[in-house]
């Protein structure tokens, strides 16, 4: 909390240095230099001016904490076995606080994304940076167990977006198209152990998004650490073109009408993509 908060700090002086503030920012690789680094001189000597700018942003993050952990202890209060089910991002915005503050074990010069499928026939590029399989372990997995860690928090459930990151992720080297890409492998055993402690740890149920071009062997790997598979209605149909029963759907499943990509299950009834 603290690196975000004094990110947040900086962000608002670059902005008032560019006079637009409010209106967004280019994000902090258009900084000055001097800026890019949180452990830089320059930085430092911003933080020690600044501590009472800093101890603000630190509040209102620890408020937004206080209000989710309020619902989720609501929503238990009403009955609600599982309470919050909350998403973890597949990567981090190259632009965000989290890229600055730890940019040692992200890839600023590559994007996650997919290779052209037939859903995509271009690919896809989803300008989120990976983490570097080989930093994130030399710092002990640190960042990465304190991502599901804060997630895992009020609640009792997540969905790992593209859950097959956890073996391996497309990456998009700046200025190539997804065609160029290529597959990174990830230390899929390390980081499965972890999820199972930190789910331990939190009490919290964990979905593994097992949709698209995810391997039967992955597939197999996700369940075999206790993650749940997630089956949606819609992609659920025999070879006949039927709607499969869900007696069919694996056990260890979460079941799902739709995601945001897409219809509604009106919009889909009905053969209107307006819903």
């Amino acid at each position: 909390m603290a690196r975000f908060a004094l990110f947040r700090t900086l962000e608002e002086r670059m902005l008032r240095r560019e006079g637009v503030a409010g209106t967004g920012s280019q994000g902090w690789a258009s900084w000055p230099k001097a800026y890019r680094h949180p452990d830089s001189p320059a930085v430092q000597r911003i933080a020690a001016r600044s501590r009472s700018r800093i101890q603000f942003f630190q509040y209102v993050e620890w408020q937004c904490q206080q209000q989710v952990a309020s619902v989720q202890a609501s929503a238990k209060r009403a009955g609600m076995a599982i309470g919050l089910y909350k998403d973890m991002a597949v990567g981090i915005d190259p632009q965000g606080a989290d890229a600055w503050a730890f940019q040692d074990q992200l890839v600023a010069e590559a994007s996650i994304g997919t290779p052209p499928e037939l859903f995509s026939p271009n690919g896809q590029r989803w300008n989120l940076a990976p983490f570097h399989p080989r930093q994130i372990r030399m710092a002990g997995y640190r960042l990465f167990a304190g991502c599901y860690r804060r997630t895992m928090q009020a609640c009792g459930i997540i969905r790992i977006d593209h859950a097959m990151g956890l073996f391996r992720l497309f990456w998009i080297p700046t200025g190539l198209v997804p065609a160029e890409g290529t597959y990174v492998r990830y230390p899929s055993e390390d980081f499965l152990g972890i999820l199972a402690l930190e789910s331990h740890r939190q009490k919290t149920m964990v979905i593994g998004e097992d949709l698209g071009t995810v391997t039967p062997a992955i597939r197999a790997q996700l369940m075999a650490g206790g993650l749940l598979s997630y089956r949606l209605l819609l992609f659920e149909q025999t070879t006949k073109g039927r709607f499969a029963r869900p007696s069919r759907f694996p056990r260890h499943a979460a079941a799902a009408v739709a995601t945001h990509d897409l219809p509604t299950l009106r919009g889909f009834w009905i053969g209107r993509d307006r819903y």
